[in-house]
């Protein structure tokens, strides 16, 4: 009751100006990652060539950020830390035609107010650099520095006045990669500007500046990059242009696909819907494309005023967006390579999907393993490929009880197994009979933290973007789970010096990187990561159809494959083989289904 009529004396007052800004920092600087964006911003704006990004402790020790732009003279430098205080607008008109990464003079004020921010710039007309300090808000006067003609902004202590704050964050490791995400944004916003990211006393990632394509391999890895297209294309005033996946190569969720509208990283579910549009019937479900789309259009014909962050835009004509979008990809899907068809080659009128499968009829590689005629496809899914199930049968559905001891009897052009049981006649998979089989090998080496690992006498080299690199740590222990032994070799490069011991197959540089990013996924639980793990492995390790097997290495698969539990599909539902009845057959062939032995 007491608390009840203090409530009712309370009296609306104005809030204390750092209790306000404090609040309104919220909407800007939700985590250290957004420092470094707001940072990096003005540093572009301001007219830099060169950045170095530095952060420590997650971001929320220090951060730095220094370039060599323009600077300012110390009366405007006075003002960088007042609310709405900005260079970039001027009148209510100007809001219609934004050019400028930052305009809405929040992000400075922002950050003093729940950090201790120091801001060191030389103008090229000052004799010498001035610096200004702010602890949470409170302005300290300004002192004379030395530096080059520039800005260095560090920021420390972040959130050590709104220490709630910090239980949202995601530990050291996590932050540091969200710094880097916001770093390889402003490296594909701007990639003639060299950029670089120092996490703790190491760089993390470096552009030294160039074309758009120069700077692929740093933000998508050495080995994904090879796998992109390049567009461009205009529709009336909008300009198109970038890099998108193949068909044949995705990832598990959209975190490598960039769409940037006049040079600034946006997340807009109209665009995003245009580009899962075209792909849709080229990729597996729950698979998306990587790269980059870059949607230039008249500065009026986008609002870039609808987010305090600026993540979000609106466009004054949707539909036209929409449709410029989805007929640039499918420029990359309809100039997308062929898998066994050289560069030029006819196609016959095929889709890219037939032409996949028609390419596993041509000669094998040597050390190459195919799975079935969807092979190609299914290796470049992680082995993610939602398969149906098998055509309802009439009658009890066959066990593995009833199959009784199978007898090879050969093998029908270095495909199909056929053999013999109690159930009839078995027409059997090799390579789904072999994954099953794998699989449940490592399912049982799992449980008993006993999978072996077969040491490689060269190790693997997977190139892979420095933001997921820096999360793998995280999940070496699963991967020595798995029997795969990976360590960080760099930057943006992991070594693989260890795989798993079984199956007669090997494990490539696109295995392990797959596999890397299959566990890193957060969005499925772990129980269901380490699922998909154990059947990429097991499909990359298993015989392909289409290898040759001699009499003793059939029976040997046979005898394995009666002992499996559940061997009548593979790990993704789709059927090991088809059990002909000896009553099947006579149907077949239209004898009775009983008839005496002298007759027969």
């Amino acid at each position: 009751m007491k608390d009840m009529m203090d409530a009712m004396t309370e009296r609306i007052h104005l809030l204390d100006p750092v209790v306000a800004d404090a609040i309104a920092a919220g909407e800007v600087i939700e985590r250290p990652a957004a420092v470094v964006k707001e940072l990096i911003d003005n540093a572009l704006d301001a007219g830099a060539t060169r950045i170095t990004v530095r952060a420590r402790g997650g971001g929320i020790a220090a951060i730095e950020v220094h370039d060599n732009g323009h600077g300012m003279v110390p009366e405007d430098l006075a003002l960088a830390f007042a609310r709405h205080a900005t260079s970039k607008v001027s009148h209510l008109e100007d809001l219609t035609a934004i050019r400028t990464r930052g305009f809405r003079g929040e992000a400075l004020a922002s950050i003093a107010a729940v950090s201790e921010c120091t801001i060191t710039t030389r103008h090229a007309d000052a004799a010498a650099a001035t610096s200004v300090r702010a602890r949470f808000g409170s302005l300290l006067p300004p002192v004379s520095a030395g530096r080059d003609v520039g800005t260095s902004v560090t920021v420390e202590n972040l959130f050590g006045n709104t220490p709630a704050r910090l239980r949202f964050l995601k530990g050291e490791r996590g932050e540091h990669a969200a710094v880097l995400r916001s770093v390889m944004d402003a490296i594909i916003a701007a990639p003639g500007c060299s950029i670089q990211c120092e996490i703790g006393e190491k760089v993390a990632l470096s552009s030294r500046g160039g074309e758009l394509h120069d700077v692929l391999p740093a933000i998508f890895g050495r080995g994904d990059a090879a796998k992109l297209l390049p567009f461009s294309g205009s529709v009336d005033s909008i300009h198109l242009h970038g890099y998108l996946s193949t068909p044949l190569a995705h990832h598990g969720n959209r975190m490598h696909l960039f769409v940037l509208v006049n040079g600034r990283r946006i997340q807009n579910a109209m665009v995003q819907h245009a580009i899962d549009d075209a792909y849709r019937g080229y990729l597996p479900s729950g698979r998306y494309p990587f790269g980059i789309v870059a949607i230039d259009c008249p500065p009026e014909a986008v609002d870039v005023n609808v987010h305090p962050t600026k993540r979000d835009v609106r466009f004054v004509e949707p539909g036209t967006i929409h449709r410029a979008v989805h007929r640039a990809v499918w420029q990359v899907l309809g100039s997308a390579p062929v898998e066994g068809l050289g560069p030029g080659s006819p196609s016959n009128g095929r889709s890219l999907l037939d032409d996949a499968h028609a390419a596993d009829n041509s000669p094998l590689q040597s050390g190459s393993f195919l799975s079935e005629s969807a092979s190609h496809i299914e290796r470049s899914t992680s082995v993610q490929l939602v398969l149906p199930e098998a055509e309802p049968r009439t009658g009890p559905r066959p066990s593995m009880g009833s199959l009784g001891p199978l007898r090879a009897i050969g093998q029908v052009r270095n495909t199909w197994i056929v053999a013999e049981g109690d159930a009839g006649i078995v027409l059997l998979d090799p390579h789904a009979a072999h994954e099953k089989i794998l699989y449940e090998e490592l399912r049982r080496g799992l449980a008993d933290a006993a999978v072996p690992v077969q040491s490689l006498l060269v190790p693997l080299l997977v190139p892979m973007d420095p933001a997921t690199v820096v999360h793998v740590p995280d999940i070496v222990p699963l991967l020595m789970s798995l029997g795969v032994a990976v360590d960080v070799f760099g930057e943006d490069m992991l070594r693989c010096s260890g795989v798993p011991a079984l199956g007669r197959g090997h494990v490539t540089e696109d295995t392990i990187a797959t596999l890397v990013r299959d566990l890193l996924d957060r969005v499925n639980p772990q129980e269901e990561r380490l699922h998909r793990a154990a059947a990429l492995l097991a499909c990359h390790t298993a015989v392909r159809l289409g290898d040759a097997l001699d009499l003793r290495e059939q029976q040997q698969l046979l005898d394995l494959f009666a002992i499996t539990p559940e061997a009548l599909t593979c790990p993704h539902g789709r059927p090991t083989c088809r059990i002909i009845s000896d009553g099947e057959m006579r149907r077949a062939v239209g004898r009775p289904l009983r008839e005496p032995l002298e007759a027969r």
